[in-house]
């Protein structure tokens, strides 16, 4: 009789608890729904829509507020000049700092420059002022409309949004000369290949003239120049090293002034030591 009272008491205290749990459980939720439908965008953990925005408003691009200069190089002939160096100068700086914002572009085979993204400004705009005339440029340098001094150029003035035509800018060009070359080695072996090394005194912060050092084969040939200068002139040869290129240069270094009624017909070159193997790339 115990034993089943005791039974019964169990199963009452069980169902109980059940009971009890499930209830609780319920209010948990309830409670829980209650707190997030309470929450602000502001607060931590909440889900809220935001506004969605226009593409063009999100990527939208800063508006383009420079302008732009094209214009063209022309020779006595009128046939375009492609290849010359043209600066636009802006006026607004002085001494070496109107170089350093300088832009710069090199004429196409059409003759034509052009400057793109110009900021709104005053400028002048000069040819060939700090890169040296050569063979195959010898055009005398130069400031727009054609004038020699930089207080005689024209102001060209860049707006907004708008291109500035300027017109064709006619080159003088300059007599030129043509030099015969030798080189050799100390004893007489001339190198299967050598290069010219030819800076105009005028220009000294050019390191060679048109920038570049012209081949010679088998110690002999010839370069032209415009005449009216004082030029340093060397030749080299890159002999291949274990590790790496050992470039010799003549000795002494030749200084030439050219005239058209005065120059030397010809220049030897002496590359000091004996021959070397010569550097070729692979």
């Amino acid at each position: 009789m115990r034993s089943g009272q005791a039974l019964f008491k169990v199963i009452a205290a069980t169902v109980v608890l059940a009971g009890l749990s499930f209830l609780f459980v319920l209010d948990v939720r309830n409670f829980s729904q209650d707190r997030n439908s309470a929450v602000g965008p502001g607060d931590m953990g909440a889900y809220y829509d935001e506004p969605s925005l226009n593409p063009s408003q999100q990527y939208q691009a800063p508006p383009d507020l420079t302008g732009s200069v094209t214009g063209s190089l022309v020779d006595e002939h009128d046939t375009a000049i492609g290849g010359v160096e043209v600066r636009l100068i802006p006026l607004n700086k002085t001494g070496d700092q109107q170089w350093y914002a300088t832009q710069t572009d090199w004429t196409n085979v059409e003759g034509r420059y052009q400057f793109r993204r110009a900021e709104p400004g005053e400028y002048i705009l000069a040819v060939q002022k700090r890169s040296a005339p050569d063979g195959r440029h010898p055009f005398a340098g130069t400031y727009y409309p054609g004038v020699d001094a930089e207080v005689q150029a024209n102001h060209v003035y860049v707006a907004t949004g708008t291109n500035v035509e300027l017109h064709p800018l006619r080159l003088r060009r300059l007599e030129t000369v043509t030099l015969r070359i030798e080189v050799e080695f100390e004893g007489g072996t001339r190198p299967g290949w050598s290069n010219l090394l030819f800076h105009n005194l005028s220009f000294p912060e050019q390191a060679v003239i048109g920038d570049e050092a012209p081949g010679v084969e088998n110690g002999k040939g010839e370069i032209t120049l415009p005449a009216g200068f004082d030029y340093y002139a060397q030749a080299k040869v890159d002999c291949a090293g274990s590790d790496r290129i050992k470039t010799r240069e003549s000795q002494p270094v030749k200084k030439v002034h050219i005239e058209n009624s005065n120059f030397p017909e010809e220049l030897r070159f002496i590359i000091p030591g004996p021959p070397c193997s010569l550097w070729s790339p692979k």
